[in-house]
Order: C-alpha cells, then sequence, then structure tokens
C-alpha cells in the first residue's frame, strides 16, 4: 500500500488553483461531482488521488486517510459509483455509526 502525504489536521491547505476540468477526468465524472459537490474546488488530496494515482481507473483496493474536511466523503462516493456502474461489489466503511448512516440516506 502506497502512503499519499496530504497534510495534518490544522494545517490550511495550499491553494491548488485548479479545476475538475483540469484534472483530466471523464466529463461523465466532472458532471456527476458537479451534482454531488455543486460549486467546488478539488482539494489537495482529491488531486493527488483523482490526478496523479488515477483512482478511478486503477480497480484496485483503496484506504484513504486524511484530515477531516479534506475531500475523503466525495472520494469514497466516486469510487463506490464507478464500481457500481461497472456492476461490481464495493463497501464503504465509515468510522463512525451517524457517518454510515448519513451515507447509506445519501445513497
Amino acid at each position: 500500500m502506497q502512503l499519499i502525504s496530504c497534510g495534518v489536521s490544522g494545517e490550511v491547505p495550499q491553494s491548488q488553483a485548479k479545476t475538475w476540468t483540469q484534472l483530466d477526468l471523464d466529463p461523465f465524472w466532472v458532471e456527476t461531482i458537479q451534482v454531488l459537490n455543486p460549486n467546488s474546488q478539488p482539494r489537495p488530496v482529491q488531486i493527488e488521488a483523482l490526478q496523479k494515482h488515477r483512482i478511478l481507473e486503477s480497480r484496485r483496493h483503496l484506504v484513504i486517510a486524511a484530515p477531516t474536511n479534506s475531500g475523503k466523503s466525495l472520494l469514497g462516493l466516486l469510487v463506490l459509483l464507478e464500481s457500481v456502474r461497472l456492476h461490481r461489489r464495493v463497501v464503504l466503511i465509515e468510522p463512525l455509526r451517524a457517518l454510515a448512516q448519513e451515507k447509506t440516506d445519501e445513497l
């Protein structure tokens, strides 16, 4: 498993000044992100995961560990939706029951 360092809690992330379209994502995913998280810009962990590591194309197991409010939930939903699109099994594990219930309700 590879460690992707994207900061620690309490740090202010450096401005990446990127848009979702600049990440070279399939237009389907850009549109999906706009529906799930309108008027947002990618955060450092999302840029690292989607652009550098191409997590939507890798078809590998994934564990995302990053500070609170860094964009993990959106990445988890995107990987989950990609697996569903491919008719594959997927498990999304959340650290708290309240978060798990929130994701269940959203989906």
